[in-house]
């Protein structure tokens, strides 16, 4: 039989997460404004690539879903990148009608080096935590990315 844990661990670790969405919307906002002037684009440019980093061949239109504003507004963010030679536009294989975007080898390196600076502001925290401990962690943590991205597999492909 499994361990289901108790309602008292459950909510230990909802007050982590808790934890580490305040941190993101706080801490790492901050970042990411700094880290992006600091590579010539703006911070909303900087997570137009992470979101083209994630969504292979979107199109405007889906992109400007995701953010939850008009397709004018991303057709804006979107030109300066293409400008930057950090985004592509492509005609897609399938539907030639439709146009969609991607990284360019600029927007990947780009990208890479935010990433890698936002790592290292974090692991002069972490350097904090003994590394027994660190290791212990960074085992958990793994597991506990696992587990959340099975929830929102889940949930992203329900209706509710």
């Amino acid at each position: 039989m499994k361990d289901s844990g108790s309602p008292g661990e459950a909510a230990v670790i909802m007050e982590m997460v808790t934890a580490l969405t305040l941190f993101t919307r706080q801490t790492m906002v901050k970042w990411t404004s700094d880290l992006a002037r600091e590579e010539g684009i703006t911070a909303e440019r900087y997570m137009m690539l992470f979101e083209l980093s994630l969504s292979e061949d979107i199109s405007l239109k889906e992109l400007s879903r995701i953010y939850g504003v008009s397709s004018a507004a991303v057709s804006v963010m979107v030109h300066s990148l293409v400008e930057q030679g950090m985004v592509s536009r492509s005609r897609d294989g399938r539907d030639r009608r439709r146009v969609v975007l991607g990284l360019t080898e600029k927007g990947q390196e780009t990208l890479g080096r935010l990433e890698e600076r936002f790592t290292a502001r974090f692991q002069v925290y972490l350097e904090e935590i003994p590394s027994d401990a660190r290791r212990e962690f960074f085992l958990l943590s793994r597991q506990m990315v696992g587990l959340v991205r099975r929830i929102m597999d889940q949930t992203n492909g329900s209706d509710g």
